[in-house]
């Protein structure tokens, strides 16, 4: 673990203690982004731009734009690919699938 711990999210206690997450990792980079697409913008008032739009009462289908450019500018460490799933209740789902890129990904200086 590294030495600035970064809590686990959401919270939990364990031994005792608040769980941790190590810095870079890919759950610690899914945490982050769990907790941005949690949120409807303009609900944190330190940052009103900080989380997704209210997709709720919105025309299908799901705007997937707004959520990947949330992500994009809040977590640029991830790569994200997102889906959406049509259920047979009318009902809509959106996946998130996450990655980091690894060295080996990024571009080389020529």
């Amino acid at each position: 673990m590294d030495s600035v711990p970064h809590l686990e999210l959401p919270m939990r206690v364990v031994g005792g203690q608040y769980a941790q997450r190590e810095q870079d990792t890919d759950a610690e980079v899914a945490d982050a982004i769990r907790v941005l697409v949690s949120f409807m913008r303009g609900d944190r008032i330190e940052d009103p731009e900080f989380g997704v739009d209210d997709p709720s009462f919105q025309t299908q289908p799901i705007d997937t734009d707004d959520i990947y450019s949330a992500i994009h500018e809040y977590e640029p460490r991830a790569q994200v690919d997102i889906t959406t799933h049509d259920q047979p209740d009318g009902s809509t789902t959106v996946s998130i699938k996450m990655a980091q890129p690894t060295s080996d990904d990024l571009p080389t200086e020529a």
